[in-house]
């Protein structure tokens, strides 16, 4: 899942910055149509078996950088193609302003690797976050390798220019047990976050921390340096799950997923499904301070299943947090009822947890919202699928398929009150995903997705195909008008 915060006041600082460590290259800032209002792009990406694009964030350049995996070869622009060293890989790429390709890396090695989250830091630099089936090994580094069968999770990051720094490889100490990320974000210090759900005692860097159930979460902080500062772990008998990360201005961490049973973050008890309602799903934000200390946390003590997917924080430090409903969810004191199936949710609260404003989206079939992210003017863009017909601005309806498939949907809801300014959704023939947007300094959205034959972005040069129609995924990133 994709988290962004970007820090759109500081822009020209980090402009600044960008040009004092000797990174403003020519082809990335001076390319055609970097300047040039309403510039769209679209690129495609894709071998013979499954691609994916999991994660992207934006940067001052109007740049975007994105993450996931392949599993035979790709190639990106003019780039030698990379190749799957065994089952998949993993990539980082950057992109300038006009989708040229700037740099691209590997993340490589036996078994399995996969990039499933990303940001990108105030200079320029990438962060990556994913997991780990075997061995692996960063831009020629050497290798670390797991014992059979074990899943870790890694951090690692990248300079301006593509060149690796450090990782960290977050694995369990005791057994074959499974360590996974949800986020990674990173503040203004350059100092690293990450989040993640995790089962047995994990080695975070120094710190062991030991889950007592099946389905534990953690977070994790490192300096710039990637040395380990603090790290804290949540717990409860049903399960607790993270889903999404995000930094605010002030160094503030916000952390959005769902618990199965009560639950608390250091500030009291949160009510969680009793032993009648095993298997739901109540949804949790919870704000730390930047060495670790709970701010405030919130859950839901009703009887309906939710769960938070997404969340951000604005200029103002105000937090906005996206998930999906069953049946009712409280916003502002109301209990709102779905459309049914599954709705989705999105609340605004002030830096002290106040609601601001809820709305909710739905019709009668399985929605779900992937992320979100906020723009220059405050207003906030989410991303998800829909099976059937959802209305924001306009009604979207996927197109109409035997079997029934997804179609994917962009919504910007203005961010004073949550009404919806503009929406739209792609079209194809199978199931398609947008699976990350961010958006550049001028507030114009940079897309990723996947897609198995064709998708219909509805603009010039958006109608693509399949690289070699063999129904395996292959994935693009487009630049698109707000």
């Amino acid at each position: 899942m994709w988290h962004q915060f970007f820090r759109y006041s500081s822009a020209l600082a980090a402009f600044a910055a960008f040009g004092a460590a000797g990174c403003l290259l020519p082809d990335y800032v001076e390319a055609e149509g970097v300047c040039e209002p309403g510039a769209q792009w679209v690129r495609s990406f894709g071998g013979v078996l499954t691609d994916t694009v999991k994660a992207a964030s934006s940067d001052v350049c109007g740049g975007v950088t994105v993450g996931g995996s392949f599993q035979t070869f790709l190639r990106f622009g003019d780039e030698a193609p990379l190749e799957a060293k065994d089952e998949a890989d993993g990539y980082v790429a950057r992109f300038d302003a006009a989708g040229n390709t700037v740099w691209v890396t590997q993340i490589s090695g036996d078994g399995a690797q996969y990039v499933s989250s990303l940001t990108t830091d105030i200079f320029g630099g990438a962060i990556a976050a994913g997991e780990l089936l075997g061995s692996m090994s960063v831009a020629g580094a050497d290798p670390v390798t797991l014992p059979d069968g074990q899943q870790a999770a890694f951090v690692t990051r990248f300079d301006l220019r593509g060149a690796h720094h450090w990782t960290r490889i977050l694995r369990e100490t005791t057994g074959m047990r499974s360590t996974a990320v949800c986020g990674v974000a990173a503040d203004s210090s350059g100092n690293v976050t990450v989040a993640g759900d995790f089962r047995g005692s994990v080695d975070f860097g120094g710190q062991t921390r030991t889950g007592d159930f099946d389905d534990n979460i953690f977070v994790a902080h490192y300096d710039s340096d990637g040395n380990l500062v603090w790290v804290n772990s949540y717990q409860t008998p049903r399960g607790i799950y993270c889903n999404d990360i995000a930094v605010d201005n002030e160094g503030n961490i916000l952390v959005t997923g769902s618990y199965g049973s009560a639950i608390n973050f250091g500030g009291g008890e949160h009510e969680g499904p009793g032993e009648m309602e095993a298997g739901q799903l109540r949804f949790f934000v919870l704000k730390l301070n930047s060495v670790g200390d709970r701010v405030w946390s919130q859950g839901t003590n009703d009887v309906n299943q939710q769960e938070g997917f997404a969340i951000a924080a604005d200029e103002g430090g105000n937090v906005i947090v996206a998930g999906v409903f069953r049946d009712k969810v409280p916003l502002g004191g109301t209990l709102v009822s779905s459309n049914g199936g599954g709705d989705i949710f999105i609340k605004k609260l002030d830096p002290l947890g106040t609601s601001l404003w809820g709305v909710t989206f739905g019709g009668a079939s399985e929605d779900t919202v992937g992320g979100l992210a906020i723009g220059p003017s405050g207003q906030v863009v989410i991303h998800g699928e829909t099976p059937g017909t959802i209305a924001f601005d306009q009604d979207l309806s996927a197109q109409v398929t035997d079997p029934p498939t997804v179609d994917p949907f962009l919504a910007t809801l203005d961010g004073f009150d949550g009404k919806p300014l503009s929406s739209r959704m792609f079209h194809g023939p199978g199931d398609e995903y947008v699976t990350a947007v961010a958006l550049d300094p001028e507030g114009f959205p940079l897309v990723a997705g996947t897609f198995g034959m064709f998708i219909d972005l509805g603009i010039p040069s958006g109608q693509l195909s399949e690289s070699d129609m063999n129904m395996t995924d292959d994935f693009f990133v487009a630049k698109l008008k707000p």
